[in-house]
């Protein structure tokens, strides 16, 4: 993930966080010139930096020990919560943030909660596209989100496909804003 968005983004300065050991040595080798830290995205040190793109693939329903962030009035119990509260915290005023994440986690009661508590603090969800495949071959619905600090006036939702130019139809549709209705499955 990391390779791919620093080939396409261009970005002078990335910052990569990664829990897993081996993936971490792996990245390191990778990508010598950029600061990677082996440590746990809900808790990393962030403090010294204001982020342009974050993009996360948050892990699949793991649960952490409840605490609450030190910014949102929020009861964070799942990990994805977590992670996307300390990293949205250092997003810059222009920013973007995208996460990989289970559909379920901002439809559920504490997901609406998340979400409320985010906007209170001045970030909106302003695009969900739904994954046609689940990630890691599982049956779970998973999806990308984006977030920022601009209001959008309505959530974008598309559903992905295999076809690629459909999802390219799908993309130029949020980017140009030509509809904001939810973009039928293709067969």
């Amino acid at each position: 993930l990391l390779s791919r968005v620093i080939s396409n983004c261009g970005a002078k300065e990335i910052h990569g966080i990664e829990i897993n050991p081996k993936i971490y040595s792996t990245a390191k080798k990778l990508h010598k010139n950029f600061n990677i830290q082996n440590s746990d995205s809900c808790f990393a040190d962030l403090s010294d930096n204001e982020y342009d793109l974050i993009i996360s693939e948050l892990p699949l329903g793991l649960r952490v020990s409840p605490f609450t962030s030190d910014w949102l009035d929020f009861k964070i119990t799942d990990v994805s919560y977590g992670i996307m509260a300390n990293s949205l915290k250092h997003l810059s005023a222009k920013g973007t943030a995208i996460f990989s994440c289970l559909e379920s986690i901002f439809w559920t009661t504490n997901g609406l909660k998340f979400i409320q508590s985010l906007r209170e603090n001045g970030y909106y969800v302003n695009a969900v596209f739904k994954q046609q495949d689940s990630r890691l071959n599982t049956i779970v619905p998973t999806c990308l989100i984006k977030i920022t600090k601009e209001q959008s006036e309505t959530i974008f939702v598309a559903q992905c496909s295999h076809d690629i130019n459909a999802n390219k139809n799908i993309i130029s549709n949020y980017k140009h804003k030509v509809s904001t209705d939810r973009i039928p499955k293709n067969r």
